[in-house]
């Protein structure tokens, strides 16, 4: 679901809350591990990227640029980073497009590899 920003701006205001980030799930491979990416509008870094979550702790990158996936803490096992890599690998396209609609002052397009 994405929710405008001015709008979630405007309730912060009302209520009293901050938002600290918003982020929406591209791919669940099971109660454990997903994919999301951010809206990283207001981020000082730009590159292109896909954050690999386990128990909704980030633990790696997918680089969109490149389809280079970082395991940060080397916490997936060999057979999960390849269901990753194969996913998405197969996945590029709507990777993309999930990047481009949170993120529109970034907007990527890349020719087919």
């Amino acid at each position: 679901m994405f929710i405008d920003l001015n709008l979630l701006h405007k309730l912060s205001l009302l209520y009293g809350f901050r938002v600290i980030e918003q982020r929406d799930r591209v791919q669940r491979f099971n109660s454990v591990l997903s994919i999301y990416v951010y809206n990283e509008d207001n981020a000082k870094h730009s590159r292109p990227h896909a954050h690999i979550t386990l128990n909704n702790r980030k633990i790696g990158e997918i680089y969109i640029d490149t389809w280079e996936i970082i395991d940060r803490d080397n916490r997936l096992n060999r057979k999960t980073l390849e269901e990753v890599n194969k996913w998405t690998l197969s996945h590029k396209q709507e990777l993309t497009d999930e990047w481009n609609r949170c993120n529109k002052r970034i907007q990527i397009e890349f020719l087919n590899y």
